[in-house]
């Protein structure tokens, strides 16, 4: 009578640590599903962040260049402008040597008028 009693108990035993480790799988499949979805989670933010870092790089790289194309725009207008007033000045160089030129055939040629009316007035004075 003590066996059966015994066996039932053990059955009982048996059953109940059959339903421990059932639940105990249960709960190893449930972590497993966490972890991998955990990961998953985690490889998917590293992507995004990823994503948005070089995202980031780029428009940073974008503004740099930018500011390097309005300094080569200013750079190119400075010199262009320099070039202007090369030009400029030199315009008024060749225009102030024409000037003098023109003033120093003038002079010339009312030298040239003086010198022959001397020339006449010498030659009256020595008739």
């Amino acid at each position: 009578m003590v066996f059966p009693i015994l066996a039932a108990f053990a059955a009982i035993g048996s059953w109940f640590n059959g339903l421990v480790v059932a639940r105990n799988a249960n709960k190893s499949t449930q972590i497993a599903v966490q972890r991998e979805k955990l990961e998953e989670t985690i490889a998917r933010q590293n992507r995004e962040n990823n994503l948005t870092i070089n995202q980031n790089n780029i428009q940073a790289q974008f503004s740099i260049a930018h500011s390097q194309l309005e300094q080569a725009k200013q750079l190119a207008d400075e010199q262009k402008l320099t070039q202007l007033k090369i030009a400029y000045l030199n315009l008024i160089h060749q225009s102030t040597l024409q000037e003098n030129s023109q003033e120093f055939q003038i002079n010339l040629e009312k030298d040239r008028q003086l010198f022959e009316l001397k020339c006449q007035e010498l030659s009256q004075q020595h008739q």
